[in-house]
């Protein structure tokens, strides 16, 4: 399963970069010698945006799709993650702080600790949930899924991102609509596109 970014929202991928997490990497000997994982900090921001990304993006389960961020198994990443700090959590809470992501952060593992008593949840939540300057990570945490996708599209970096966005939202090209559609006869085709994108217009104004 291979990644480009830590989430597909542009808004929740700019949190960390590729840089940054290759710099604090775990070797992983048992995978392999040059085999890394990101360190537990960071492995837990990401285990956070996962769950926001996925409350209104639908995820697919036995081909159904569903949406939700707090599914059993991802709420155990952060359960699990947790219980295997070493020490505090001063550098969560000092990194959670600098990017304004606390609440983002508290969110997810409020939801996990529900599920699984995860130890000392309750004092990290109040100490990542302190009052903080509202960022974009707060404001995407309880926007809806027309102001996240406004969100996404203007964190898109410059006008030709955002060209390039639409072109491949309204008119992908024939092989992804292939794909994506194996049962229409003809996706590509003029009469599908437009019944596509107005189907995708109705849906999202609701």
């Amino acid at each position: 399963d291979l990644h480009w970014r830590i989430n597909n929202s542009p808004v929740l991928a700019s949190l960390l970069s590729h840089g940054e997490i290759r710099a604090t990497a775990m070797p992983l000997p048992s995978l392999g010698q040059a085999a890394r994982a990101p360190s537990q900090v960071h492995a837990l921001l990401i285990a956070c945006l996962h769950r926001v990304g996925s409350e209104h993006a639908p995820y697919h389960v036995d081909g159904i799709a569903r949406v939700g961020g707090d599914r059993l198994i991802w709420l155990a990443d952060i359960d699990r993650l947790l219980r295997s700090f070493d020490g505090s959590h001063d550098e969560l809470v000092q990194l959670a702080a600098e990017r304004g992501c606390g609440r983002l952060c508290a969110a997810g593992i409020t939801s996990a600790a529900g599920a699984f008593a995860t130890p000392g949840a309750q004092a990290l939540v109040i100490r990542l949930g302190e009052p903080s300057i509202a960022s974009i990570y707060d404001r995407y945490l309880v926007a809806g899924s027309r102001q996240r996708g406004w969100l996404d599209f203007q964190a898109l970096p410059g006008i030709q991102a955002r060209l390039s966005f639409l072109n491949e939202a309204l008119w992908p090209d024939q092989a992804y609509l292939r794909a994506r559609y194996p049962n229409v006869k003809d996706p590509g085709g003029l009469r599908f596109r437009l019944s596509r994108i107005f189907n995708g217009l109705r849906s999202r104004l609701r």
